[in-house]
């Protein structure tokens, strides 16, 4: 699920982001295409009893890809950084990471995507990916997309 966000930047917006298995690109047509889009993460993981309850690197892979496009088309480039950050049930972050985004100065739109190795589980819920980009304030979200995650955690003795 997206998240329609309005926003102060002048340059950019982010029609869309989604978190997903793998994506595919025809180098003919170039159209993309999503693979296991991800609703939910469920499965079990088997900890020791003193980390039975601490927050745990879970084995998974997956990309964030996002669409942008111009605000206003003229005939510069763009350069940005955004940064992609999940957030627990608790609303805390767990993890972030920060990317250049290079608009040419040919194009309208521009898809970013990439691929993360590991995601960080901190308890059962609704987890977010917020996709931010760089201000002289801060950071400012731009996409947001969720999934929950279902994991069941054994005591490995």
């Amino acid at each position: 699920m997206n998240t329609t966000i309005i926003t102060k930047n002048k340059e950019l917006k982010c029609l869309w982001s989604h978190i997903v298995g793998s994506t595919s690109v025809d180098i003919t047509t170039n159209s993309l295409s999503l693979f296991n889009i991800i609703e939910e993460i469920s499965g079990e993981i088997k900890a020791p009893l003193d980390d039975i309850n601490k927050e745990v690197i879970l084995p998974f892979s997956y990309e964030i890809i996002s669409l942008w496009q111009r605000v206003a088309y003229n005939n510069k480039e763009i350069k940005q950084t955004i940064r992609i950050e999940l957030i627990s049930p608790e609303n805390k972050e767990l993890q972030s990471f920060s990317y250049d985004l290079l608009i040419p100065s040919d194009k309208e739109r521009m898809r970013f995507r990439t691929n993360i190795n590991g995601i960080k589980f901190a308890g059962n819920g609704e987890y977010k990916i917020l996709v931010k980009i760089k201000t002289k304030d801060g950071f400012e979200e731009m996409s947001s997309t969720q999934f929950n995650m279902n994991i069941k955690k054994a005591i490995n003795l």
